[in-house]
C-alpha cells in the first residue's frame, strides 16, 4: 500500500512466481500469449547482474513458474561490462538489452533449439510447437495457434521439475519444536549448485515460534508527588509467531509503585 515499507510485499499467489537463492534479478520484461490451450500465458524474461537472461513461463495449471532457458550474454571476457536496461518490442517479438558496448537483440523464437518432436512438446517454451508439414519445431503457422498442423501440450509440465510432493520436515534444532514444509527434486545442470545427496531442497511455511522484543524505556513518575507509578512495555514481535508458531508467554507491560515525597527545607 505505501512506498516505503520495513517488510516483504506479499505476492497474491500463495507463492512467488520466482525464487532463486544464487541469482541477483536486476532487470525484468513480461510477455502474455495466447496458446493452443490457453487464453493467457505469462512469460517472464530476467536479467541477472552477472550478464544472464532466464527465461520464466508461468501455465495456468501450474503453480510455479517453469525455467525454460538460460542465456549468458555477457561473457567474464568482457570483463566489467554489465546489463543497463532491457525492453521488450511486441512488434518485432525482440527483447532489447543494453550495455556500456554494445545493443543486444534477442527473438522470443527460439524453436531451432528443439531438435526433435519430444523435446518441442515437453520444453514448455509457449512460443513453440511442433510442426506437422515442416516437420520441426515452429512458431504458429502464419501466427494461427489454432493449426491442426502445429501441436503443443494439453498439460504442460516444468520440464526437469519433478517437484515431489509437499511434506512436513525438520530443519532446525530439534529441541526448538518447530516444522517446516518440504520438497525435493533431482539435480540438474541448471540447479547443481543447491544439491545435496543428489537432490535440490526447497523449504517454506516454517512454523516460528513468537519472541519478546526488549522493553521500551520506564516512563516518567505520575504524579511528580505521592503515589505515583511507572511502566514500561514489551512487543511479541522478536520475531512475530508464524504458521501455528507459539505466542510470547507472560505479561507485555509492567508497572511499578513509586512512593514521592516533596523535602521542604
Amino acid at each position: 500500500m505505501y512506498q516505503l515499507m520495513d517488510s516483504a510485499v506479499p505476492s497474491i499467489n500463495e507463492r512467488p512466481y520466482v525464487i532463486s537463492k544464487n541469482e541477483h534479478f536486476q532487470f525484468i520484461a513480461v510477455d502474455v500469449i495466447k496458446t493452443k490451450y490457453f487464453d493467457a500465458v505469462e512469460i517472464l524474461y530476467i536479467a541477472t547482474r552477472d550478464g544472464k537472461l532466464m527465461k520464466y513461463v508461468k501455465w495456468p495449471t501450474l503453480a510455479e513458474a517453469c525455467l525454460v532457458s538460460e542465456m549468458q550474454l555477457i561473457t567474464e571476457s568482457t570483463g566489467d561490462d554489465q546489463i543497463l536496461t532491457m525492453k521488450f518490442l511486441r512488434d518485432t517479438q525482440s527483447l532489447y538489452l543494453g550495455t556500456e558496448n554494445e545493443v543486444i537483440k534477442v527473438s522470443v523464437y527460439r524453436c531451432h533449439e528443439y531438435n526433435n518432436k519430444e523435446k518441442c512438446i515437453s520444453s514448455g517454451d509457449p512460443y513453440c510447437g511442433w510442426n506437422l508439414s515442416k516437420m520441426k519445431c515452429t512458431k504458429p503457422p502464419g501466427n494461427n495457434v489454432k493449426s491442426k498442423d502445429w501441436i503443443q501440450s494439453e498439460t504442460p509440465k516444468c520440464a526437469g521439475s519433478h517437484w515431489s510432493q509437499w511434506v512436513s520436515c525438520n530443519q532446525h534444532d530439534k529441541s526448538m519444536d518447530e516444522s517446516c514444509k518440504c520438497r525435493k527434486r533431482p539435480c540438474t545442470s541448471l540447479n547443481g549448485n543447491n544439491c545435496v545427496d543428489g537432490f535440490e531442497l526447497e523449504v517454506t511455511n516454517c512454523t516460528q515460534n513468537g519472541g519478546w522484543s526488549d522493553w521500551s524505556a520506564w516512563s516518567t513518575c505520575n504524579p511528580s508527588c505521592g503515589k505515583g507509578l511507572q511502566s514500561r512495555t514489551r512487543t511479541c514481535t522478536n520475531p512475530v509467531p508464524q504458521f501455528n508458531g507459539q505466542p510470547c508467554e507472560g505479561s507485555d507491560k509492567e508497572v511499578c509503585f513509586l512512593v514521592k515525597m516533596a523535602i521542604v527545607p
